[in-house]
């Protein structure tokens, strides 16, 4: 759940309070959300929360009305940043090969996804087959898919619609009809992989299921 408008506090309490209350979701977001080696991922988190005391420090008094969104705003950003920077401008390791980087990232990869349950790989594995609309895979910014990061961020990290919404910067009606299009092309990669993998196909497709109950349910309330 996220945490209530933060008033006006020192900047390390601020930081400290979300540290603990969002640092794991972050560091999942990180490893989910494209093959990373987890010492990058890592990283990345502490370079979220050295921007966040950034903020705060250079803005005193700032009240953070939705603390998850400002979070996973940031994160969001140095994310891209990072992708983007591994694409056009690799950094090399001296004492390692950019061949062996990668085998690094997908090890790591695959140490995290045997931390998940079944189902949860296999709607991993769809979820990182996701494309945006009339966008091939090859032209995709920093690899990764504006439909993946929806999905990363509404179901697998667990935020509400509105904070979505701020962090992709667009409506909340423009990401409720682009996540349930998403869920519709994820069904489709799911049947793919579970035509290969049929024990699977029972706990993944109710997780799906789930998702879209949820979804009918806001959308309900919504109409009223």
């Amino acid at each position: 759940m996220p945490i209530a408008t933060l008033r006006p506090a020192s900047a390390s309490a601020i930081a400290r309070a979300l540290y603990t209350a969002h640092s794991h979701a972050l560091l999942a977001f990180f490893r989910a959300a494209h093959p990373i080696a987890k010492p990058e991922a890592i990283d990345l988190l502490q370079q979220t929360f050295t921007e966040l005391l950034i903020t705060l420090h250079r803005q005193p008094g700032l009240e953070i009305h939705h603390p998850r969104a400002f979070l996973f705003t940031i994160a969001h950003r140095l994310l891209r940043i990072s992708r983007d920077r591994q694409r056009h401008r690799p950094v090399v390791d001296p004492e390692r090969s950019p061949s062996e980087l990668a085998s690094r990232a997908q090890a790591d990869d695959l140490e995290y996804q045997a931390t998940l349950h079944a189902d949860q790989r296999l709607l991993l594995r769809a979820m990182r087959r996701l494309t945006d609309r009339h966008c091939p895979a090859r032209a995709e910014p920093y690899g990764i898919s504006r439909t993946q990061i929806l999905l990363y961020l509404r179901f697998w990290a667990g935020l509400t619609l509105i904070e979505v919404a701020e962090i992709l910067e667009s409506s909340p009606n423009s990401i409720a009809s682009r996540q349930r299009r998403a869920l519709r092309q994820l069904r489709r990669h799911v049947d793919e992989l579970t035509a290969t993998d049929p024990g699977a196909y029972h706990t993944s497709t109710s997780m799906l299921h789930a998702w879209r109950d949820s979804l009918d349910r806001l959308a309900r309330i919504s109409a009223r």
